[in-house]
């Protein structure tokens, strides 16, 4: 017992420094838990991304290219600039909801899910150093039908053609009248000459003249008609042949590889791993800060 007046000053507590070390044994379990939490969670994500990606539906994709056409001036060769020329216009035809919709309802499909895997883009070709975009869209359907994929890519796009033709096709119907009037109007000349060249011998000189004038004029006409007609059929060629959207080539079904279904057990592994080592630091971490605020309580005075 203290006597009165006296102080006994009391031991100080040992500095952090200086306090007994825990062995290799006890500090081994701290080291190695945050590890095993981290492969567990890389395990656990990357068999959560393999469930999900398997689980998936397996993808077919068809592709179609569509010539756009070159449109002409009526009375010329001036290339004319309008909607069917703008790569865009294929796009919109075929992305849009009637379309996707009427498709559908032809072939027996999911009309949302054929609208989602419907994509048009431009082929662009290489022009110098400098790239341009040519007159080609290609149009990608993609979606799980294996054989209506390839009848629902064609169909869009016969679609796209008919509904871009349509100045070509006006264009076209008139140059086939012409043509029909021409061919008409020589199978009459042909007649007139025959008859001419059959006239009777026995006819006055100044009719038989008149005559021979007459199938001379029938004879320039025929002429003249022949000449036009060349000219309506090689601008009907010209219309059906370049002016006019057609269709390259008919689409075929390939099977795609989701893009998931590959990078899906690594990105599953990858969040797995992220959010496990969040977790053991944050956990590591509080455990610390509690074992460094034990033995300051317990030496204070």
């Amino acid at each position: 017992m203290e006597e009165p007046g006296t102080f006994e000053p009391r031991e100080a507590p040992a500095p952090r420094s200086a306090r007994p070390r825990e062995g290799p044994r006890a500090r081994a379990p701290r080291f190695w838990w945050p590890v095993l939490v981290a492969l567990a969670g890389a395990a656990v994500g990357a068999l959560a991304g393999f469930a999900v990606s398997a689980g998936s539906e397996e993808q077919f994709e068809a592709r179609v290219s569509v010539y756009l056409g070159r449109p002409t001036a009526p009375a010329g060769q001036n290339q004319l600039q309008g909607l069917q020329t703008h790569p865009a216009t294929v796009r919109q035809i075929v992305r849009s909801q009637a379309t996707a919709e009427a498709v559908a309802s032809e072939f027996g499909i999911d009309a949302r899910q054929l609208q989602q895997g419907i994509s048009a883009a431009p082929v662009s070709r290489a022009f110098g150093r400098q790239l341009r975009q040519s007159e080609l869209v290609e149009i990608r359907v993609r979606g799980p039908w294996q054989e209506e994929i390839a009848l629902a890519a064609n169909r869009l796009a016969g679609v796209a053609v008919e509904r871009v033709s349509g100045y070509v096709d006006t264009k076209i119907e008139g140059l086939e009248t012409l043509r029909e009037t021409q061919d008409a109007e020589l199978a009459s000349l042909a007649r007139h000459i025959e008859e001419l060249a059959g006239a009777d011998a026995s006819l006055s000189p100044s009719l038989r003249a008149h005559y021979l004038d007459f199938a001379r004029d029938r004879l320039v006409r025929r002429d003249e008609v022949q000449e036009a007609r060349a000219e309506t059929q090689a601008a009907l060629t010209l219309a059906q042949e370049v002016e006019r959207a057609q269709v390259i080539a008919q689409a075929l079904a390939v099977t795609v590889m989701q893009p998931a279904s590959r990078r899906g057990p690594a990105i599953g592994a990858v969040v797995g791993l992220f959010v496990a080592v969040a977790a053991a630091a944050l956990v590591g971490r509080t455990a610390l800060r509690r074992r460094l605020r034990v033995p300051d309580e317990a030496g204070a005075p």
